[in-house]
Order: structure tokens, then C-alpha cells, then sequence
């Protein structure tokens, strides 16, 4: 690949349909997909210096895209472990009858972990998350690219969720104490 736009044109016109049908196949979902085949492009042409000329690019893709997809599945199973550990603590504590003060908690967690952020990952953040603006829109409306709206929303998930996985757990399994001890 010799590095021009338009060489990278013609490879993106001759791989983008077999390998979004690939990612199709592996995520059955068509917008993830999407997403896979715009990031599977972006890191080709982010390492295209490294290719040799006669560089089985189909395979290099379907490799890339076969590594991405991984890595959601990856992510989706520490999501679905933070929610059910939050779940359970919630739960814990419901039987306590303690709900006002876990959401109070919860909710103080998640302030402190948004103060955490620097100021343009939490804007980010926030107009994703709150506004339910895209990632186009906001970086349209921050004049970012879209790829930097990717990267600082994936650091912004990435610090909260660790934030609130350290310090719901130890705040919550505290304000159990204090309520066993109450009663």
C-alpha cells in the first residue's frame, strides 16, 4: 500500500462489502458491524507503513475486524460483570431497606468519578451520555474528529467504570455495616 488516499479508496472499495458481511456474521448486529468496518479501516490505514506491497490485505482484515469483535465481546462481559455486581449490592441493600441512601450513593460515586475526568473526556462524556448526542455530533460540536471522540468516550467508560467499581463496592459494603449495626 503505498500510502495515498487513493490507493486506500481503491482497498476500501474492494474489501468494505465481504468484510462488513464478515462482521455482520460474527456481531449480527448491522450497526456494530458498521462500526467494526470503519475501525478495521482506520487501523489499516493507521499501519499501512508496516504492510509489504504484496500484503494479503483481505486476510490482514478479516483479522483486524475478527480482533475487534473480540474485544467488544471482551468489554461486554466486564460490562455485564460491573452491572451485576451492582446489582447485587443494590439488592443487598434493598433487603436492608436501604435504597434512598444506596441511590444517594451510587449517584455521589458517580459525580466524583465524572470529576475525575479531564474536562474534554468529560464533555465527551457528558454529551453522550446525557445529551444522547452521536459521536458525529459531538465532535462537530467540539471540533474534534470523530476518531477523538471514540478514543476519549472509551477512556471516559473505561475511568468511570473503574472509579465506581473501587468505590461503590467499599461504600456500599460499609453502609451495610452501619445499617446491620443499627439493627
Amino acid at each position: 500500500m503505498d500510502g495515498s488516499e487513493a490507493a486506500f479508496r481503491a482497498i476500501y472499495d474492494a474489501h468494505e462489502r465481504r468484510i462488513y458481511h464478515f462482521a455482520l456474521y460474527l456481531t449480527k448486529s448491522p450497526a456494530i458491524a458498521e462500526e467494526v468496518v470503519q475501525e478495521a479501516f482506520i487501523r489499516l490505514w493507521e499501519r499501512r507503513s508496516m504492510l509489504a506491497a504484496d500484503s494479503q490485505l483481505g486476510a490482514f482484515l478479516k483479522k483486524i475486524v475478527q480482533n475487534l469483535v473480540l474485544d467488544l465481546y471482551r468489554k461486554a462481559a466486564r460490562d455485564r460483570s460491573l452491572l451485576s455486581h451492582i446489582r447485587e449490592q443494590r439488592e443487598a441493600l434493598e433487603r436492608q431497606g436501604s435504597e434512598p441512601l444506596l441511590q444517594k450513593e451510587l449517584q455521589r460515586a458517580y459525580r466524583e468519578a465524572l470529576e475525575q475526568l479531564p474536562p474534554q473526556q468529560r464533555a465527551v462524556f457528558l454529551l453522550s451520555r446525557e445529551e444522547q448526542l452521536s459521536y458525529q455530533q459531538i465532535a462537530d460540536h467540539l471540533g474534534l474528529s470523530r476518531n477523538t471522540v471514540r478514543n476519549h468516550m472509551s477512556e471516559a467508560i473505561r475511568s468511570v467504570r473503574q472509579y465506581i467499581h473501587h468505590h461503590t463496592g467499599l461504600a456500599c459494603l460499609l453502609l451495610a455495616f452501619i445499617l446491620q449495626e443499627k439493627n
